[in-house]
């Protein structure tokens, strides 16, 4: 996008120019005018003539990153546009200045006679510094800005602090970016008859047939997917299994029922298996849909075993 944000703009611009600015074509200009009426709202002359203001620039830069940039479908961006506009902007401000920066970071790089390479923007992105963002307890609004009363729920006093650490982010887009030997080192090719093999330590899951699946028992570390049809039974194997598994630290989540829905179904379980679960005894249970909660409490509980059910 050829738009610099720096840059003092002149007091009207046509759309041909405006078209120029984003590398889009006018007549996308003119359909985002019909979809986003209360955001582009051009001066026309008598002769049916767009003229954009810098207010308007800036609007369509906002529009055009949340459809082109984020991928977002128009309801989607007019809902978003709706709900945290100041939050859109922000982002949108920032998203441009770092685009900004690894253009000079490229430039810096062709005057000092080296190959340009291309400057991912992820890693500009992760020097960013910590940030705080205030997050509705009741509706999951977020905004960099705290309010008395959600915009989104109307409730008051709801609006929490939590802070979005970078440190986190980067250990996670380096070990992403790590090859296989994870040591930083180029991986290199290596003949199968040399690599090293070990039987790996399994948790026992008491059912022969899960077992089985899974080559002898669940491996510590392991990510396993259970798929199926709604209604086929993922929920209730998974219960029968935990209930089975007293020796080990289980952390339940669930996204779709309630902790009595669950108790319920996990009682009439263990009867029809036998098992009579004592006070202090059975599977940590938590009914929540929003990430970061589960990673805290996660963290608080620090399971062997975390199920996730259904969580969207």
């Amino acid at each position: 996008m050829a738009l610099n944000p720096d840059k003092e703009l002149k007091l009207y611009y046509s759309i041909s120019e405006v078209a120029e600015m984003f590398q889009v074509n006018e007549t996308l200009l003119r359909f985002w005018e019909k979809e986003f009426p209360q955001q582009i709202k051009p001066k026309k002359t008598g002769r049916n003539i767009r003229q954009y203001t810098k207010e308007d620039i800036e609007q369509i830069r906002t529009i055009y990153n949340l459809v082109k940039v984020r991928g977002l479908k128009l309801a989607a961006a007019r809902d978003v546009l709706k709900k945290n506009k100041e939050g859109v902007l922000q982002t949108t401000e920032v998203v441009d200045r770092l685009r900004a920066l690894k253009a000079e970071l490229q430039s810096i790089r062709r005057e000092l006679g080296e190959q340009a390479l291309p400057i991912p923007l992820y890693l500009i992105i992760y020097m960013a510094k910590e940030k705080t963002a205030y997050v509705c307890t009741q509706c999951g609004y977020d905004s960099p800005k705290w309010a008395g009363r959600c915009p989104s729920c109307g409730e008051w006093n709801t609006m929490q602090e939590i802070r979005i650490s970078s440190t986190a982010s980067r250990s996670r887009a380096a070990s992403s970016a790590l090859p296989a030997t994870g040591r930083g080192e180029a991986a290199t090719p290596v003949r199968l008859s040399e690599v090293e093999a070990r039987e790996e330590q399994r948790y026992d899951l008491h059912d022969a047939e899960f077992n089985r699946v899974l080559g002898g028992g669940l491996v510590p570390g392991s990510l396993i997917l259970l798929g199926g049809e709604p209604g086929i039974g993922k929920s209730t194997l998974l219960l029968q299994t935990l209930l089975a598994l007293t020796e080990r630290r289980v952390l339940y989540v669930s996204g779709e029922e309630s902790e009595r829905q669950i108790k319920l179904r996990a009682d009439r379980l263990a009867s029809g298996r036998g098992i009579q679960l004592q006070s202090g005894e059975g599977p940590f249970l938590l009914c929540e849909t929003r990430l970061e909660e589960v990673f805290t409490q996660v963290k608080n509980v620090q399971p062997d075993l975390l199920v996730i059910d259904s969580v969207q």
